[in-house]
Formats: C-alpha cells, sequence, structure tokens
C-alpha cells in the first residue's frame, strides 16, 4: 500500500531564483509539481522526502528558464486490485455508498453487499442495516478492492465487502503512531502524515492529526554503536531552526523537545541502524514499549515508517 520510490523529474525555475536560495526553490517546486498527483505506475504521491540528486541546470531555449533533472525520494500510496484494507464511509444511498481510503474514493454497490443489509431512510440519515450493524457516514468498513481507477489528481476504486471478515468494524477507535528517522526529514516526514496535503481551498486533505510521535526519539541514542550517529549537515540545522521557528508545528511538547535535543548533541539516526539490535529486539522490546508507554488500553493501528521494510 505504502512504498518509497526513486524517480527523476524535470525542475523548471526562473533565472530570478538563481542565488542562494537555489536550492529550496528547486524543492518547493519539485513538491508542488509533484505531491498530490496520481500515476497508474506509482499511485497517489503522499510526500518528497528529499532530494538525492540534482544535475547541473541548463538555459530552456526560447524561453530563458532553467531545466534542472533531480532525482527524488517520495512516499506512494499504491492500492492493488484484491487488496483488504479499511475506509471511512462518507455517502450512502440506495444504490450502495461512497466510502475514503486516504487519497482512495471507491464505490461498493448494493450487489457487492450482502443481502441481510437492508436499505433504510426511516431514520436521521440513510444507510444499509443488518440489525447489528449499521453502514452509515463515518462508519469504519473493511473492504476488498476489485478494480482501481487513475486520473491526473485522483484515484477511483469499486470494491465488496460480501466476504468472510468484511464489512463493519465493531470499534471506531483508532489511533496510529509513528517510528520513523531520528533527523529532521524524519520530523517532516511525520509533519506531512500529521497535517495532510494543502488543497486549493486550503483545506488539510488525508491529515491524520491524532497521530503520536513514539520513535526514534533523543534517548534512544544510548542503543546505537557510534557508527550509526551521523553528524546534522548544514541544510539538516537549518530545517531544525525553522522548525523551531515555526511555532504551528510543535504541537506538543514532546516534538519541541525532540528537534531542541537533536540540534543540542548535533547527531541523527536512521531507522536502519536498529540492524545493529536485530529485529527481535526492535519488534519484541523496543516497539512494544514505547506502544505501552504511550497507551494501554486502545487499538493501535502501527504506522511504521516505511524504510523499516528495506531492512
Amino acid at each position: 500500500m505504502y512504498f518509497v520510490i526513486e524517480e527523476w523529474k524535470n525542475v523548471i525555475i526562473k533565472p530570478s531564483q538563481l542565488g542562494p536560495r537555489y536550492q529550496q526553490y528547486i524543492e518547493d517546486m519539485l513538491r508542488n509539481s509533484v505531491e498530490g498527483q496520481c500515476s497508474v505506475k506509482y499511485g497517489y504521491v503522499i510526500c518528497v522526502i528529499r532530494i538525492i540528486h540534482s544535475e547541473p541546470g541548463r538555459v530552456q531555449d526560447g524561453t530563458g528558464m532553467i531545466v534542472v533533472k533531480v532525482k527524488y525520494q517520495a512516499i506512494v500510496f499504491k492500492p492493488f486490485k484484491d487488496e483488504v484494507l479499511d475506509a471511512i464511509v462518507t455517502d450512502v444511498n440506495k444504490l450502495g455508498f461512497f466510502a475514503q481510503a486516504g487519497p482512495l474514493k471507491i464505490f461498493i454497490s448494493r450487489t457487492a453487499i450482502p443481502k441481510y443489509f437492508e436499505y433504510s431512510e426511516d431514520l436521521h440519515y440513510p444507510c444499509f442495516s443488518s440489525g447489528d450493524y449499521n453502514i452509515k457516514p463515518q462508519t469504519t468498513v473493511r473492504i476488498k478492492l476489485q478494480g482501481i481507477r487513475y486520473d491526473l489528481s485522483n484515484m477511483f476504486a469499486i470494491a465488496t465487502i460480501n466476504n468472510e471478515y468484511l464489512g463493519c468494524i465493531e470499534s471506531n477507535i483508532l489511533q496510529c503512531v509513528y517510528v520513523g528517522d531520528f533527523d529532521p526529514h524524519g520530523i517532516k516526514i511525520y509533519l506531512n502524515y500529521k497535517e495532510g496535503i494543502k488543497s486549493n481551498d486550503k483545506n488539510n486533505l488525508y491529515a491524520c492529526k491524532n497521530m503520536k510521535w513514539i520513535g526514534m526519539c533523543s534517548n534512544d541514542i544510548v542503543f546505537f554503536p557510534k557508527e550509526s550517529l551521523i553528524s546534522l549537515t548544514k541544510k539538516e540545522k537549518n530545517i531544525l531552526q525553522n522548525l523551531k521557528n515555526n511555532k504551528k508545528f510543535l504541537s506538543t511538547s514532546q516534538l519541541k523537545n525532540e528537534i531542541i535535543q537533536m540540534d543540542r548533541i548535533n547527531y541523527k539516526f536512521e531507522i536502519e541502524a536498529v540492524q545493529y539490535l536485530g529485529m527481535d529486539f526492535f519488534i519484541k522490546k523496543y516497539l512494544i514499549k514505547k506502544i505501552w508507554e504511550w497507551n494501554t488500553y486502545v487499538y493501535i493501528y502501527l504506522f511504521i515508517y516505511i524504510f523499516l521494510f528495506k531492512i
């Protein structure tokens, strides 16, 4: 579902943007042109992680614009046929109901709903009811994708709940936690998930505002050998400074403390460093302990930063 990709892209900037903020302009233009876009190959681009390499700019004939070829990493949402996922119901009518799973818009027709669900408009809202369960707006359902269609900035799918283990999910208490790199880019990725994507009407789409940061943290540095610690670059220290100056990002005292500590110790470590500890230690001791410390009584949906799968 979620993947990290590497891709090349031509970024065009104005001659007036050549100067001290040259790299920043390139990154901004790349994000504006890539984030929120869809393709059959990669799916929906959630966010750009970082620029890996940029070639020297060249002047475009006829326009005078500067064309810079860059290689970047991005997180994408790519659903597949027959994949099972959870979605939130957004609208219900007698033909079926619509649901949303992140950027994916889904329609489940009446024929893909079990026959023991009956459509009703007698209540304050239209719904499909089985007596025990009601499918209505804001209900969480588990669905199986049957087909997917893409356009430039949206994904559409048809799905079914007419199978075992599909349908309404009893508990709507769904909490997200984040485990990622202890570096400025890791913090920016966390904030992208938490704040969502800015839409044309200035609303935040696909935001997960209740997502909690549980790792990696500054006090985890004691677990790792010195060779796994990397000094912050000048660019990364600038990112930290911008985060410290932007009060809206410092939504919790914990995140503020992590930014301050990262700047103080001047080191970063990536989640791949758990290779030194072994996956058994990471999952059974580190991860479970972190989740237990954060919350012990709700159902947990663990959102692990995708680089973990490279280990």
